[in-house]
């Protein structure tokens, strides 16, 4: 729904989405936040960059864990630079709902729990 032709779908920018990878990289982000990178699934079969709004603390992801994220899809700006040339055409998705699904855990930030609740309970992201 985001990808066009292999291509991120731009006019997303700053919405909420909701995104399913295989995860392939993960580095300590800001604030103790990790940055996840995700391989997207077929058809797609990019990586993409997740900046989780909530530290892991209980450290619940793992290299190749099988996660959904439900965010905001945002450019690489002065703020975010660390992620240049490592994203999707510069862009990331800003995570505040993380299910692990291999695992079977999850990772939400409190502010958003109803978001993340009505999304787990098959509401979609363009809905909330």
């Amino acid at each position: 729904r985001y990808f066009s032709s292999g291509l991120l779908d731009t006019s997303y920018n700053e919405r909420l989405i909701a995104v399913e990878g295989q995860i392939t990289r993960i580095e300590p982000g800001p604030v103790g936040n990790p940055l996840i990178q995700i391989m997207l699934p077929n058809p797609v079969m990019k990586e993409l960059w997740i900046g989780s709004l909530v530290a892991d603390e209980d450290s619940l992801f793992k290299q190749g864990d099988i996660i959904q994220v439900l965010g905001y899809l945002n450019q690489v700006d002065s703020e975010t630079s660390g992620l240049t040339g490592l994203s999707i055409d510069d862009y990331f998705v800003l995570g505040f709902c993380i299910l692990n699904i291999s695992e079977k855990k999850a990772l939400f930030l409190e502010d958003g729990l109803n978001q993340c609740e009505s999304w787990r309970d098959g509401a979609a992201a363009e809905a909330l």
